[in-house]
Formats: C-alpha cells, structure tokens, sequence
C-alpha cells in the first residue's frame, strides 16, 4: 500500500481536484489490472491523501502508463504548499479495508 499526502496551495486546489477526477475518469475507462486506488480530501480541505495497492508481479506501476497520471505529476511540486510524502505500508492485518 503505497500513500501520499498531497497539501495543496489554496489558489491550485481547484486544478489538483479537477486532475484527480480526470485521473479517476481514466482509471475506470481503461480498467487497469493490478493495482486499485483511492483519493480523499483532509479535514483542512485543502490536502488530499492518495492510496495505491500495485498488485503486479513485477511491482510496476499501472498508474504511470495513463495519460491523465502524467498530467497529473506535471507540477505537482508547485501546486503543493510542501512536498508530497509517498510512504510504502506493509499490511499487518486488517478487518476488511483492503479486500
């Protein structure tokens, strides 16, 4: 499982928001294999956190072969008031989050 906290500048939310659903959009139109994906909005509004389980053999990212992901990445850095922070999680249990 692979999250990343994305804190948007508040004049750019509107563009990280519309390239997230343009990502979503594409996502479900191609219907990638190996991996599945979520998106949420933090309490101060502004901030998104992302969720990525990569489930292929090789560990390579589906996500990277869709256009709309590319659009995505392009300034990312200035959209964001900090950094991105992209974490690799390692299951211990769960009772049904990740199935």
């Amino acid at each position: 499982l692979h999250p990343a906290q994305l804190p948007s500048s508040s004049h750019k939310y509107e563009l990280s928001r519309c390239l997230v659903r343009s990502m979503f959009e594409e996502l479900r139109a191609s219907r990638l294999v190996g991996m599945r994906h979520a998106s949420f909005k933090l309490a101060d509004g502004m901030s998104f956190i992302h969720f990525a389980a990569i489930e292929t053999a090789d560990g390579s990212n589906p996500l990277a072969s869709l256009a709309s992901f590319k659009r995505f990445q392009q300034g990312l850095g200035d959209r964001c008031v900090e950094q991105p922070v992209a974490l690799n999680l390692v299951s211990v249990d769960d009772y049904g989050l990740l199935k």
